[in-house]
């Protein structure tokens, strides 16, 4: 066989070959962002604060737990940066201390039921969460981006901008988004609790773990 009869094969070759050779997949384009509802009972924001003062060893760090949320998800795994979370929750549904939310937080030591009644009625004054006042707290983001949850978080009434490192699942059977930001009393207008001249109180220092859980909207 020649030289030329051996190129010829060869370039008539090369169709066929293409021919065979499966296409290739486009990328799979997002259908958008889903939507969600928040499941206020699925949901678990904790807040510790910490105890200061020359009488600490008396005093206690507290779990305080939101046992009310509503609010709403919008999100595509795809475009995360685009995230529309809104969340809203009742103050007045805050609760104290509990064993299970103590425990949640690595706090030990139990508190009794009427202690828990003091303490929230301290926590839910005037002077602090103000509920008269401001009956809701509430978090809108504004990005999803690098692993972080930003957006504008208000308590009493002020409103701070706040961003911390966050983990995202979302597909068809629902949406959580998993972190944690380190806060201040000051940081929304108001001084820690203290008592006995400031021999016990809390600290400025507050922590606030996220676990936000939402179900598909409709």
């Amino acid at each position: 066989m020649s030289r030329w009869t051996v190129v010829l094969a060869a370039l008539f070759a090369l169709p066929a070959a293409a021919q065979d050779a499966p296409p290739a997949e486009a990328p799979a384009a997002s259908s958008g962002p889903v939507q969600y509802s928040v499941h206020s009972g699925g949901s678990a924001l904790l807040l510790r604060t910490y105890k200061e003062g020359v009488g600490a060893a008396l005093a206690h760090d507290h779990a305080i737990r939101a046992t009310k949320t509503s609010g709403t998800v919008s999100f595509d795994p795809a475009a995360p940066a685009g995230c529309a979370i809104s969340v809203s929750v009742d103050v007045a549904s805050l609760r104290v201390d509990e064993a299970a939310d103590r425990s949640a937080l690595g706090l030990t030591g139990e508190i009794s039921e009427g202690d828990r009644a003091t303490i929230r009625e301290h926590m839910l004054a005037a002077d602090q969460l103000a509920v008269a006042k401001h009956p809701t707290m509430s978090f809108t983001s504004s990005s999803c981006a690098d692993g972080k949850l930003s957006g504008k978080l208000t308590i009493r009434g002020v409103s701070k901008d706040v961003s911390f490192p966050a983990t995202y699942t979302a597909d068809a059977a629902g949406f959580r988004v998993v972190g944690a930001v380190e806060l201040k009393h000051a940081d929304f207008g108001f001084q820690p609790y203290s008592a006995m001249m400031g021999a016990i109180r809390n600290g400025e220092r507050l922590t606030l773990k996220v676990d936000l859980r939402a179900k598909p909207a409709g």
